[in-house]
């Protein structure tokens, strides 16, 4: 229960030592600022302003008796409300980005063609979901199943599938001669928006390749773990007609 809270309370944007005033209140009740300056080990100033600021954000409410000032946290269901306030407040903002979104892609088109590169596990994985910014309904991979597997792994693939079922992106996908169709196989388990084809037997490769909008990415295998992005429409334009010209020969 404890980890959860946490984390709700540092949605709300809540300081370390604000979330940790606040639960102090919400589970043994209310008590003085020095009181929690003492346990905490927080000086008196900011357990002042800490508790000012949850004031505000009206978590925690202040009490007088017999001269002497108390705090006890309010009504947990405030908390609800706050979400439900920080949730309105991202999705204007979100309306907001995205009408600003056309003109910040215009910039950046206009920008020479870039080039990332990825090291080890979690930048490949970053570079797999990058994948699912595509806006094209159909994106085409040169895909070594096996080495794949082995450098992602299977979690990474099936909630990457999951997600690409979510925005229906097709894939078309060339697997190495041989490669045998397993349950837990790349786009794992089901094949909607999906199309697959063998390469010919003479063309073989550990290395994959995915074409998507105006970028390239590639992955190794897991003996060298790193990948790249190719981001430019002459290159994407090239490798298509690359891949189209595998996909007329493979079965």
């Amino acid at each position: 229960m404890t980890n959860e809270l946490d984390s709700v309370l540092q949605s709300l944007g809540l300081p370390v030592s604000s979330q940790k005033i606040y639960r102090e209140l919400l589970e043994h009740g209310e008590t003085t600022a020095r009181f929690l300056s003492e346990k905490l080990g927080i000086t008196r100033p900011s357990t002042y302003d800490h508790l000012a600021f949850l004031i505000k954000r009206g978590l925690v409410v202040e009490k007088k008796k017999e001269n002497k000032t108390y705090f006890a946290a309010d009504d947990v269901r405030h908390i609800e409300q706050a979400l439900a306030a920080s949730i309105e407040k991202l999705e204007e903002q979100k309306k907001t980005f995205s009408s600003m979104l056309p003109s910040l892609l215009k910039n950046l088109s206009q920008d020479a063609p870039k080039i990332k590169f990825y090291e080890g596990k979690e930048g490949l994985i970053y570079l797999v979901n990058d994948i699912l910014w595509c806006e094209k309904e159909t994106i085409y991979t040169l895909w070594p199943y096996e080495e794949m597997l082995q450098v992602l792994g299977k979690e990474t693939l099936t909630k990457f599938n999951e997600r690409r079922l979510q925005r229906k992106l097709t894939i078309h996908a060339l697997w190495p001669h041989g490669s045998k169709q397993q349950r837990d196989y790349i786009w794992s388990g089901k094949d909607a928006f999906t199309k697959r084809k063998h390469a010919p037997k003479d063309i073989s490769f550990r290395m994959g390749y995915t074409i998507y909008g105006d970028k390239v990415s590639f992955i190794s295998s897991s003996r060298e773990a790193f990948g790249f992005i190719v981001q430019s429409k002459d290159f994407a334009e090239l490798m298509c007609s690359q891949f189209e010209v595998l996909w007329k020969v493979s079965k």
